[in-house]
């Protein structure tokens, strides 16, 4: 994902609600969905071109294991949902 190599990631839900396994750089804790992704192991930071290489070869050749990253990815997307719904009730409390 952009920005991860100087400033920080870029918005990560986009690949991840569509299923896709997410690879960034080592440049993420702006990104609570990066740390959150990462638990899941539906993210995967990496530190060099030799990493990057390695993970999109081990995903690209391993369709099962992109697959599953991908799944993960989606459920932790799913289970955000109705965070507006949420922080709506939380202010109108004190409307």
């Amino acid at each position: 994902m952009g920005g991860s190599v100087s400033t920080g990631v870029h918005s990560l839900i986009e690949p991840a609600v569509e299923g896709l396994p997410v690879l960034f750089g080592p440049v993420h804790d702006n990104s609570f969905e990066a740390l959150r992704l990462i638990e899941a192991e539906a993210a995967f930071p990496v530190r060099d071109q030799t990493e990057i290489r390695n993970l999109l070869r081990k995903l690209l050749e391993d369709r099962s294991a992109r697959e599953a990253a991908g799944a993960r990815a989606r459920r932790y997307v799913e289970s955000q949902l109705g965070a507006t719904e949420k922080c709506v009730e939380a202010i109108a409390e004190y409307l």
